[in-house]
């Protein structure tokens, strides 16, 4: 198939057809009498690279979301104005791919859920913020892995796009500022799958965290208050997440201590270019 996968098994004695058969009625596949040759066996190898993807590891399943994302990234010709565009075409494609049972956009956890037949509840052990919603949720045979999505982006000049058959020029991308914040937010997306994930486990099997911007300030540690927050290669970071030095109060009481369950390090920045303007992305697996 496209993804380079071969079946192969046992040789059969009779004809052809009769093959197709035993192997339809060994794995429930149901068929046509009419049907010719070519029709029966494109139906039973469409049906057993189903069977396969849906019984697809752990490891499997991680690397292809992995695979899948940074092929996106890598070969996406299009400028995407905001994080709602970038969401909504890595979903589409995902969806293109024909692997997943699903792909949710703004998967959405009610305020005090609690389990049936369980005394937990999300709210009661974490700070969690109420009405939760992700941006991306691939499910495959029951397992489920949540992405969240960062977009930030400093104004170009000479930007221009196709509208109503003619070409316009326009500022499509904004300066998009408060760089420290943006850093804190995505060390918080890391926090919060975390959190899912120990609560909806074994179900929720891990979780990827994307960083893409054509700033590229934050591939490099900032100084000052949110030194800590860095999303520099290479840097490893601790399990507490603070801000550093003199901060105002109500900085902090909005932007409270990040507390991770491992260490995580940025492995690299990956570079691309879209429309001759260069962006950098990361990828981290939760």
């Amino acid at each position: 198939d496209a993804n380079g996968t071969v079946i192969c098994g046992r040789k059969s004695e009779g004809s052809a057809k009769g093959a197709l058969r035993m192997i339809a009625e060994k794995y429930s596949i149901t068929y046509e009498e009419g049907w010719n040759t070519q029709q029966f066996g494109r139906k039973v190898i469409e049906h057993l690279l189903s069977f396969k993807a849906s019984t697809a590891t752990k490891e499997e399943f991680l690397e292809k979301i992995r695979k899948d994302i940074k092929e996106f990234l890598d070969k996406n010709s299009k400028l995407f104005f905001n994080e709602r565009d970038f969401q909504v075409n890595l979903a589409s494609f995902l969806r293109e791919q024909h692997y997943y049972d699903n792909v949710f956009l703004e998967y959405s956890l009610p305020e005090h859920i609690g389990f049936v037949g369980e005394e937990e509840t999300l709210e009661s052990e974490t700070d969690l913020d109420s009405n939760i919603r992700i941006d991306i949720v691939v499910e495959k045979g029951g397992k489920y892995i949540p992405i969240e999505l960062k977009y930030k982006t400093k104004s170009t000049e000479g930007d221009t796009i196709v509208r109503f058959g003619k070409l316009i020029k326009a500022k499509l991308l904004k300066d998009q500022l408060a760089q420290n914040i943006n850093r804190y937010l995505f060390w918080k997306d890391v926090e919060r799958i975390e959190t899912i994930k120990k609560h909806f486990q074994p179900n929720v099997v891990a979780g990827f965290c994307v960083f893409m911007t054509n700033d590229e300030n934050y591939t490099k540690t900032p100084k000052g208050a949110s030194a800590s927050f860095t999303m520099e290669a290479e840097n490893q970071h601790p399990k507490e997440l603070n801000w550093e030095g003199e901060v105002a109060p109500s900085t902090i009481d909005k932007y409270p201590t990040i507390l991770l369950e491992r260490e995580y390090t940025i492995e690299k920045w990956d570079k691309t270019t879209t429309q001759e303007i260069d962006f950098h992305y990361c990828i981290v697996e939760i």
